[in-house]
């Protein structure tokens, strides 16, 4: 499916949720539609809702629901969240422990881990229920070789002929014979890996010839999947078709314009056709897609040390080993720089590092013997050399010195943000001249005027177009993001009629960027463009500290262990508002807690909202259960503790509501320390250090006291007024009203 396909099947289920958000099969649907455009962060957004909605629905079937979570598996891959990916993928088999997909998806992520043994039990597991599953026995293969075990990956690869010779839906053994496997059908339709994978198992035991066959069979295989293309891609280069290669890297581009391996399968064709320049351009693309893919900073450090640009290749390879897990790559292209910078223990420590990482890496090997002997060590340097010489032929591509991105702001992002300043520098050049022509035309107009005695006329007429000029200054500058308005240009329509908002629950947050956690909350209010909505552009006064790839407070953290390393674990406690931008006015719990208790599947131990309604007019209406939250603070804290809640209105911030009061007649079992007092609001995101994990993490701030309310009995209610300029009192009509009500 081409890119604009996937993007006219996410535009038609999202008509469909305009009118019905409720559509579990819609919000699935455009989840998996938003995973293969590589859209993983709203992915994510419509399956979890989904979950919850499907969770909610006694009727909904296990099957079904497992289906749900194992999708949301692949958004959180796509995310590099492999520990909720993994989670997710576990959840899914407890609902069909016969997932065959599931049991695959699981192997995938605890080989991400280095789980192997775990990772070749889940493989097992799944060929158990389908030994025509060719996913399963393509990682299976791959997994034995990392284990060592050649005899099983080749046994894998060997079975394959056999099933498929019994299979009438595939006529793979009629291509064994004949070489023909273009013209193929097969049962899984990801076999270039497969045929990958078997050709390294091959090569692993010295069996060059059917090496080379497997080669030519994934070369050759029709593809359709950005990924497939991508395999078949680094089969062709294997074979020296490095144009060949290119093609179907940039074919992946077109199916899947943010695909990191194929824009990094795309600059080391470049790089291998000596293209330098272009090489580094795509790299660049990668870094810009996803700033923590080290393969992405070691290759653009090779290709600028073959363009001498060594300072910008050491960066990027310091960048590349910085991060977390850096590959034997990131160690390699360091080791390299350092070697030229006659650093020669530097240099022997980084392809030791590099070794460690994958002892297999003959060119790494190789490279340090020549240290070695650099350093007259002739005994190490002739026992790599024996290794070299005793290890059957690698399978793996030869690409040059690898190369990692750098954790620094990519070139690209710095001469964007030059321009900018420079655009807005010449807008306001511009409307000040306006203004002073406007100006100095009213002075002179006036004192013609005043001769013939129509001054006051035309110093009314001066006045007010003096004040249009501001506002069109303004307004400009606001476009541009100077102008005094810039902070906040969000505003809700009147709703017309009651409409129902969508909530969604916690989600973790941990090490993602800013503009993923904000391109969530754009989705979340994707559904109520034009109906609460005009536009919306997330406040920078509100949201400009949030920093990228920082942990956040954990629920956990916040009800179970305090402060401390373990503060970050759960989800994150703000996605309860972040991740619910029209809930304008929420409560949270008032201090974090350190108990005895550990959580429980299913557990809602906080302040939970079940509703969100705008009733039409400037009015809307939050429900909140405690229960949970009571009998949790019962047993963790104390009651009395349990019924102080903060207030959080960062939201109502966000769309331009800056002061807020609580109405004394609509106050029911609350208790606020300053009714009908109007409070500025103050609140905020940033990376702050409460959470007492090292660096800190991403939360609200500051606390306002005055935000405190005590909760008498139950239920309960308070009433919120909103304004977006500082009121004269409590009692100048809000621009909204928000009622609270808290029950068990």
């Amino acid at each position: 499916m081409e890119a604009g396909q996937y993007t006219a099947a996410i535009e038609r289920f999202s008509e469909i949720l305009r009118r019905k958000p409720l559509n579990i099969g819609a919000l699935s649907s455009r989840g998996r539609a938003l995973n293969d455009l590589g859209a993983h962060a709203p992915a994510y957004v419509d399956l979890t809702r989904a979950i919850q909605l499907a969770e909610q629905t006694p009727s909904f079937a296990p099957r079904e629901l497992a289906h749900l979570y194992h999708r949301r598996a692949y958004a959180n891959e796509g995310l590099q969240r492999f520990e909720q990916a993994l989670a997710d993928a576990d959840k899914a088999l407890s609902l069909d422990e016969n997932y065959v997909a599931a049991w695959t998806t699981r192997g995938v992520y605890l080989a991400h881990f280095e789980r192997w043994h775990e990772a070749e039990d889940a493989y097992q597991r799944s060929l158990a229920l389908d030994p025509t599953f060719l996913g399963a026995r393509s990682n299976l293969v791959h997994t034995a070789i990392k284990l060592r075990d050649y005899a099983l990956a080749n046994r894998m690869c060997d079975e394959w002929a056999t099933l498929a010779e019994q299979s009438e839906q595939d006529v793979f053994a009629g291509a064994l014979a004949t070489d023909s496997i273009a013209a193929r059908m097969p049962i899984d339709p990801q076999p270039v890996r497969f045929y990958l994978n078997c050709a390294s198992a091959k090569g692993r035991v010295g069996n060059t010839a059917e090496q080379e066959r497997y080669w030519g069979y994934a070369a050759s295989t029709s593809v359709r999947r950005p990924e497939d293309y991508n395999t078949r891609a680094e089969a062709r280069s294997l074979l020296g078709e490095l144009e060949g290669a290119l093609r179907d890297y940039q074919a992946a581009l077109r199916l899947q314009p943010t695909n990191t391996d194929a824009l990094r399968g795309e600059g080391d064709m470049y790089q291998r056709l000596g293209k330098y320049d272009l090489a580094e351009q795509s790299y660049s693309a990668a870094i810009q897609v996803n700033g923590t893919d080290s393969a992405a900073y070691a290759e653009r450090s090779s290709v600028r040390a073959q363009l001498d640009n060594l300072t910008g290749a050491a960066e990027d390879a310091q960048a590349a080993v910085s991060l977390p897990d850096p590959s034997a790559f990131a160690w390699e292209i360091n080791g390299y720089l350092k070697a030229r910078n006659q650093d020669l223990e530097g240099a022997l420590q980084d392809y030791s590092k590099a070794l460690e990482k994958d002892p297999d890496a003959t060119r790494v090997r190789a490279a340090r013997a020549r240290i070695y002997e650099r350093l007259g060590r002739s005994t190490e340097a002739q026992s790599d050399r024996r290794q070299i010489a005793g290890k059957a032929a690698s399978v793996a591509p030869d690409h040059g010195t690898p190369v990692l991105p750098p954790l620094a702001i990519p070139p690209q992002a710095t001469e964007e943000a030059q321009a900018g300043a420079l655009k807005n520098l010449l807008a306001g050049s511009v409307l000040l001249l306006l203004f002073a022509a406007a100006w100095f035309g009213c002075q002179a107009r006036y004192a013609s005027a005043e001769k013939r005695g129509r001054s006051l006329q035309l110093a009314i007429g001066c006045v007010a177009l003096l004040i249009m000029t501001l506002e069109l200054l303004d307004f400009t500058a606001v476009q541009f993001g100077t102008g005094r308005s810039a902070t906040n240009r969000n505003s809700l329509l009147s709703a017309p009629s009651r409409i129902e908002v969508l909530l969604g629950g916690p989600a973790e947050l941990d090490r993602m960027s800013r503009a993923e956690v904000l391109e969530m909350r754009r989705w979340a209010l994707a559904p109520y463009i034009g109906r609460l909505i005009r536009n919306y552009v997330p406040s920078e006064e509100v949201f400009g500290q949030i920093e990228d790839g920082a942990p956040w407070w954990g629920l956990h953290g916040i009800y179970f262990y305090g402060p401390g390393e373990r503060s970050i674990e759960g989800p994150a406690e703000e996605s309860r508002l972040l991740l619910n931008p029209l809930l304008l006015v929420g409560v949270i719990e008032s201090a974090a807690f350190v108990t005895k208790l550990t959580p429980e599947d299913g557990e809602t131990f906080y302040p939970a909202p079940v509703s969100l309604v705008f009733e039409g007019g400037d009015r809307a209406r939050v429900s909140y259960r405690l229960g949970g939250y009571v009998k949790h603070m019962n047993k963790a804290a104390s009651s009395t503790v349990g019924r102080t809640l903060t207030v959080v209105a960062y939201n109502a911030r966000d769309f331009g509501y800056r002061y807020l009061a609580f109405d004394r007649a609509h106050l029911s079992r609350v208790t606020v320390p300053k009714p009908d007092e109007p409070i500025a609001l103050l609140q905020f995101i940033h990376r702050g250090g409460s959470c007492g994990y090292p660096g800190g993490c991403n939360n609200m701030s500051p606390y306002q006291a005055t935000l405190d309310i005590l909760v008498e009995s139950f239920p309960a209610q308070l009433e919120v007024k909103l304004w977006r300029s500082e009121p004269q009192s409590a009692a100048q009509p809000a621009d909204l009203t928000v009622s609270l009500d808290l029950d068990l």
